[in-house]
């Protein structure tokens, strides 16, 4: 399938049931691109760290903050989008 990467994806009370009503959520996903003709394949549900070790956890963690450099995943859009 290709290499993946974490992702922050946006989401509402119609696809998150842990939004406030008409707010928005926040999560973090694993996003596994694919070609601009292709909608992006993502884990349906929101990821959370784990390590073996401290470091391990410390590296997890690194990596799903750098996503928040990255292109965000709107689920609030059909279909779901990246948008920068």
């Amino acid at each position: 399938m290709g290499i993946w990467r974490y992702v922050v994806s946006r989401s509402n009370d119609s696809t998150n049931p842990d939004a406030d009503p008409g707010g928005e959520a926040f999560e973090i996903r694993e996003l596994y691109p694919l070609d601009d003709s292709k909608k992006p394949l993502y884990t349906t549900d929101p990821v959370a760290p784990i390590g073996a070790t401290l470091d391990e956890l410390r590296e997890e963690l690194l990596h799903m903050l750098a996503a928040l450099d990255q292109p965000l995943l709107d689920l609030t859009t059909d279909p779901p989008t990246l948008r920068p």
